[in-house]
């Protein structure tokens, strides 16, 4: 399972997220509760991650603060900032919650 941290361009977000998608199978997903436009072409995206360990079909797993920095390049993402502390993200954006 990949760690949170910075990824930059479309092959290391691409994969990033595709580890994740390849621990918890089609059962990944992600609920989106916040975005916080951070001015420029930032967003910080509060979300939570829900899914089934590949294997484990009986208890889903939820990573309950995975907030994300963003940044968006004509509409995509091109780089990425990925916390599993809310207040830690919220921090490195400037803002407090």
């Amino acid at each position: 399972m990949p760690e949170p941290g910075v990824y930059e361009g479309k092959a290391e977000v691409s994969a990033y997220l595709q580890g994740w998608i390849g621990a918890f199978g089609d059962s990944f997903h992600l609920e989106i509760h916040e975005i916080v436009d951070l001015g420029e072409d930032d967003v910080l995206v509060v979300t939570t991650a829900h899914g089934h360990p590949l294997g484990d079909r009986v208890q889903e797993t939820q990573f309950i603060d995975w907030t994300f920095i963003n940044t968006l390049r004509e509409g995509k993402i091109a780089a990425d900032r990925s916390f599993f502390d809310r207040a830690t993200a919220f921090e490195a954006a400037g803002l407090s919650e």
